[in-house]
C-alpha cells in the first residue's frame, strides 16, 4: 500500500477541521503531495515546510505531515532529513506502528540494521497481526545472519496471510541456503506461480525444479507454458495447496 494511500485520507480530514484562518495553508499542504506525486521532490518539500508554519496542524496531521516530507526526502536520497522527520512523527505518536515501518526501511537504506531491527520489532509488537512487519523484520534478521529467526518471520507471515507470495519467496530462500532443497521449491513454487513479472523469483524457480527432476524449459525468467507446468506438477506431487 502506498503512502498516499494510507495517510493521505487521514490528513485530508485533520486538514478538514483546522481553523478557517488555515485554509491557505491547507492548499499548500495539497500543493505538496501534489508536487511529490509528480515527481517535483523540491517543489514538494518546499511546499511541506510551508504547511507546517500555515496549516495549523497538530497531533496526527502534524505526524502524517512528517511521514510526507520524510518521504520525499527519501526519494531524494537526504536520509538524514527523512530520519529526522520519522523522529519528530514518532514523538508526536509513539505508538503508531506505521512510523516505525517507515523509519525502519530508511534505516535500511543507510545499512544501520540494528536500527532497523529495533523499529521493526516495536512495530511488530505493537501490530502483532499486521505480515509485514514480519517481512520487514525477517529481511533482517536473515541479513545479520539469524536465518532460523528470519524463517519464522516469515513463516508467521504466511500464517497471518497465507496468499503473500513474498513470504514464500523469503523463506524459500533462507530453506535454499540450508541446502533444504525441496522444502525450498515448495516456496519458490508457489512464489513464482504467484509473482509471474518477477523475473528472478521465476528464474529461481525454473533452475531448482529442473535440478529436482521436472523440465520447466530455459530458466529465462518467464513464467511459460512448461515452466508453469512443471511447477505445478512438482506442487502436485508433494501435496501442496494451490493459494489464488
Amino acid at each position: 500500500m502506498s503512502l498516499v494511500r494510507t495517510l493521505f485520507p487521514a490528513l485530508v480530514a485533520l486538514l478538514a477541521v483546522a481553523p478557517a484562518a488555515a485554509q491557505e495553508g491547507r492548499d499548500i499542504c495539497f500543493r505538496g503531495v501534489s508536487a511529490a506525486n509528480a515527481q517535483d521532490l523540491d517543489v514538494a518539500i518546499a511546499k511541506y515546510d510551508e504547511c507546517e508554519q500555515s496549516a495549523g496542524l497538530s497531533g496526527n496531521g502534524l505526524r502524517n505531515l512528517y511521514t510526507f516530507r520524510a518521504e520525499a526526502y527519501v526519494r531524494k536520497g537526504d536520509f538524514a532529513m527523512a530520519l529526522a522527520d520519522h523522529d519528530r512523527a514518532i514523538a508526536l505518536d509513539p505508538n503508531n506502528a506505521y512510523a516505525y515501518l517507515r523509519r525502519g526501511s530508511v534505516y535500511l537504506q543507510v545499512h544501520d540494521d540494528a536500527a532497523a531491527l529495533a523499529d521493526f520489532d516495536r512495530a511488530a509488537a505493537l501490530e502483532p497481526d499486521n505480515s509485514r512487519h514480519y517481512i520487514y523484520r525477517g529481511a533482517v534478521l536473515v541479513s545479520l545472519g539469524q536465518r532460523e529467526r528470519g524463517a519464522e518471520d516469515f513463516s508467521r507471515a504466511i500464517e497471518l496471510e497465507p496468499s503473500l507470495a513474498e513470504a514464500y519467496y523469503r523463506r524459500g530462500l533462507v530453506r535454499l541456503s540450508q541446502g533444504d532443497r525441496p522444502a525450498a521449491l515448495d516456496d519458490l513454487s508457489f512464489a513464482a506461480l504467484h509473482l509471474p513479472t518477477r523475473a528472478e523469483v521465476v528464474r529461481q524457480a525454473q533452475e531448482l525444479v529442473k535440478a529436482l527432476g521436472q523440465d520447466p524449459g530455459p530458466a529465462d525468467g518467464r513464467l511459460g507454458a512448461n515452466t508453469r507446468t512443471a511447477l505445478e506438477a512438482w506442487r502436485k506431487d508433494r501435496g501442496l495447496v494451490f493459494i489464488e
